[in-house]
């Protein structure tokens, strides 16, 4: 809604005028709708899945028309410069444009400032509640030969439309404080020793802490190069995940902090490692990393590249778990440091992770405080085996908000016969045909289950299928529509199995084209109705399928197993007759 009113800057005003004037603007008050010189542009930042502490950019697009001018935020004219009320937001920082200075009437200077072309008003704003909408209030005076105010309320909708590039070119690369940066740097690195307790990682970090100590045989010079080792694997990765996820935001909306676990493939191999150094700590799997061949001979042992290899393990793992002091820490990384302090940051986090070796490394006496290897530790690594089964839970966890129930039970197949062939593998001494049957079993495990995360998307069914109810059945019947009822239970191993028929776009078009009404009677828990149900049809376990197609007396009983042809025939063959 816009409300007009006209006022001459520096010519006397007359009461009766300005009074005629006024009704004059009420009238265009009523009338009017949004000013359409105004447009807003907002970052790629994804409003619906922000965090509180996140910033967004706003560009707000103002159009002058020619011989018109709007007032700047300085000189004489700064009263009447645009000003905005922002609701749910808070201003973190106004870019302002360069503003030209306003000649008077006789080309000399008036002392106001302002702009007489098109521009951009750059807002750097941080939400206060990302479940509630942003709001502005927006007024400004555009001036031509009268001064005409405008006042513009509205909700601020996220279109993507300003991208990183611009907001760098009106502002130019934003960059931290230096006390800011300061107090960034040690809530990483506070965030990162905090990620040693996480369930995911301590397990690793313990046991790798007393395989070096056990490995090095006491010598502080081996301890040193083992912790160094250790140490550049966690810091090294926290920097390249940290620059490759900058990167990643310059060009693809919605990337954030541990982006790489929404990818359901990536998830599955974080869940077989957990699973593997499981296995590897009841002495089930035996990891060694060969590196001197007949070929190959590097100036490093296998001992040093294991620990550089825990320190990248550990790093990506405890990377997705970040805490409380860590997450401000990123935050301020990704979202308001320029890309040499974010990579302070990151780097930081870092090294807060791998504090327990860069101890070790300048600190080797320290290592004494710790018992020295015994049985105790072969005690402790299996107990420690269990923790890691623990932290199988958490991959598991996020694969159910990823994949369909029928695939997730393929990824745990996958791992029950991964721990099979890995026993098999751990109990042959020699090679021989068992180990190649172990490896190839481990191969095929692994595929499987990496199978069921890429054809396993959100577990929808695509036919309609509504719960049965007398009322329902007996509406169809009397409307002449064809009938599929679908006994079926969660417990039900073929049930679920036959479920991919329903999923097949042939079958779902079937069901489509036929009008085919759809009713799911599921007997998972007790139910006297849907028992009933199975004797009226001279069944007591389920599955059982039967197609109605002529009324109540007209149907036909399905195998148990199903299969996509004998589904479409029967539809296909009732609807011929019909």
């Amino acid at each position: 809604m816009v409300f007009r009113y006209a006022l001459r800057l520096g010519s006397p005003i007359v009461p009766w005028i300005l009074l005629v004037k006024f009704f004059c603007a009420f009238f265009l008050f009523s009338c009017q709708t949004v000013f359409s010189g105004v447009s807003f542009r907002t970052s790629v930042l994804d409003f619906n899945h922000q965090h509180s502490e996140e910033r967004i950019f706003v560009a707000v697009d103002f159009s002058v028309p020619l011989g018109e001018h709007l007032t700047a935020p300085a000189g004489k004219g700064k009263p009447l410069a645009p000003k905005f009320v922002w609701k749910n937001a808070k201003v973190l920082e106004i870019f302002w444009p360069e503003h030209v200075g306003l000649p008077d009437s006789d080309g000399k200077d008036s002392g106001f400032f302002g702009y007489t072309k098109d521009f951009t008003l750059l807002f750097a704003l941080c939400i206060v509640d990302a479940s509630k909408p942003v709001e502005y209030d927006l007024t400004y005076v555009s001036c031509g030969d009268a001064c005409v105010p405008h006042m513009l309320s509205g909700k601020l909708v996220p279109n993507g439309l300003l991208l990183q590039d611009e907001i760098e070119s009106i502002c130019g690369p934003s960059e931290i404080s230096g006390e800011s940066l300061l107090i960034a740097i040690l809530l990483g690195l506070l965030g990162g020793l905090i990620l040693n307790c996480m369930p995911c990682v301590f397990p690793i970090i313990s046991i790798k802490i007393f395989s070096i100590l056990k490995t090095a045989g006491g010598s502080k010079k081996n301890i040193r190069k083992h912790g160094v080792a250790v140490s550049i694997g966690t810091i090294s990765t926290f920097l390249i995940l940290g620059i490759a996820l900058l990167i990643l935001r310059q060009s693809v909306s919605g990337i954030g902090w541990g982006f790489y676990m929404q990818c359901p493939q990536f998830v599955f191999v974080i869940l077989l490692i957990f699973l593997l150094c499981g296995l590897h700590f009841f002495n089930v799997l035996h990891i060694r990393i060969p590196i001197h061949t007949g070929f190959l001979t590097l100036p490093i042992k296998s001992a040093y590249v294991s620990s550089f290899a825990n320190g990248v393990f550990g790093a990506i793992a405890s990377a997705a778990c970040v805490g409380p002091f860590a997450g401000m820490a990123v935050a301020s990384a990704l979202l308001y440091g320029a890309p040499w302090q974010s990579c302070c940051i990151f780097t930081a986090i870092g090294f807060g992770a791998a504090t327990p070796f860069i101890l070790m490394a300048i600190f080797p006496a320290c290592t004494s405080i710790f018992p020295k290897p015994g049985k105790w530790l072969s005690i402790f690594k299996e107990f420690m085996g269990f923790a890691m089964l623990f932290s199988c839970t958490w991959p598991i966890w996020t694969l159910t908000t990823q994949i369909s129930i029928e695939n997730l039970m393929m990824v745990l197949i996958s791992l029950i016969a991964t721990s099979m062939f890995a026993w098999i593998l751990s109990q042959s001494k020699k090679f021989s045909i068992s180990t190649v049957i172990a490896v190839a079993g481990l191969g095929c495990s692994f595929g499987y289950g990496l199978l069921a995360t890429i054809n396993g998307g959100e577990a929808i069914d695509e036919i309609n299928w509504e719960e049965f109810t007398d009322e329902k059945f007996d509406n169809a019947i009397s409307e002449k529509k064809p009938i599929f009822l679908n006994f079926t239970a969660s417990w039900c191993m073929n049930c679920q199995f036959n479920q991919r028929i329903f999923r097949d776009p042939e079958v779902v078009d079937a069901f489509k084209k036929n009008n085919v009404v759809a009713m799911k009677c599921d007997w998972s828990r007790r139910d006297e109705r849907v028992t009933r149900l199975l004797k009226k049809y001279g069944a007591a376990a389920v599955p059982l399928y039967v197609y109605h197609s002529f009324g109540y007396e007209n149907f036909k009983i399905l195998p148990n197993i199903l299969t996509k042809n004998c589904v479409l025939e029967e539809i296909n063959e009732q609807s011929n007759k019909k």
